[in-house]
């Protein structure tokens, strides 16, 4: 794979899969898991997609057809000797997200964005792998997509493209937070044209019920079978006998002084 696709293949997606920044100069923050199982580029991607089937398609991402159901909702996949973990929607997220939301919009771990690229140079300012975004794709769900922001003219123009960020992860999967507390996340108030036919920003409306959606809160700790209960604190000895002994005194004396 290194030898072949990376040759070419290397501005992102391809360099971000091994775990390295774009034309694999730098390292990015680690690879994507399938990298990681020693998979490469052809064990999910067709000849055809890579190199075109003979059809001009409107962007790169109408021209790839492989999704992550092809091998994780197909019983009995085997790739390279390994079996492939299976989805399930027995999990509380994926039940609530599963008809809404890609997968990739939870489990890529992070992507590079590129900041203002200069046309007449072919330079970019500089780039940034903390920038994560979510609107909607063009098959309806929400998806990661990325800002690209280009200067022609000293005329600068912001687009938005959608892409799955090819550095998949099951130990950085984002949390509940991190969407539902972030409307820079969410893309509130993001300008400038939508690169995919279909696609679009999360309407407010949807932003605003999102984000006011509360989070669940940690569950009280409970004690392991077999392992007794937490005893409980014990209180000072003698209080309750002052009291009593005082309560008793007031009711003589208000007594007393009916008489």
């Amino acid at each position: 794979m290194e030898d072949n696709c990376l040759n070419c293949h290397i501005k992102r997606p391809g360099a971000n899969y091994v775990g390295k920044l774009a034309k694999m100069h730098k390292e990015g923050p680690y690879p994507d898991i399938h990298y990681e199982k020693g998979l490469d580029c052809m064990d999910c991607h067709s000849l055809s997609e890579i190199h075109g089937d003979g059809k001009i398609y409107p962007n790169e991402r109408l021209a790839v057809q492989v999704r992550c159901e092809d091998c994780h909702r197909n019983p009995g996949k085997v790739v390279r000797g390994m079996n492939v973990t299976q989805y399930s929607n027995k999990s509380a997220t994926h039940a609530i997200h599963e008809e809404e939301l890609d997968c990739a919009a939870c489990h890529s771990g992070w992507y590079q964005t590129c900041i203002n690229c200069h046309l007449e140079t072919k330079k970019t300012e500089s780039s940034t792998t903390d920038e994560f975004h979510l609107a909607v794709g063009h098959e309806g769900k929400i998806v990661p997509f990325y800002r690209m922001s280009m200067i022609y003219n000293n005329i600068t123009k912001v687009h938005w493209t959608e892409r799955t960020p090819h550095t998949i992860t099951l130990t950085n999967v984002k949390n509940c937070s991190f969407c539902h507390e972030s409307k820079e996340v969410l893309c509130e108030g993001c300008e400038g044209k939508i690169m995919v036919e279909g696609g679009s920003f999360i309407p407010q409306e949807t932003i605003d019920k999102i984000y006011g959606i509360a989070m669940p809160e940690k569950p009280t700790p409970t004690a392991t079978p077999g392992t007794p209960a937490p005893a409980a604190t014990p209180k000072p000895p003698g209080f309750e006998l002052i009291f009593a002994v005082i309560a008793i005194a007031v009711v003589v004396l208000l007594a007393k002084r009916r008489h």
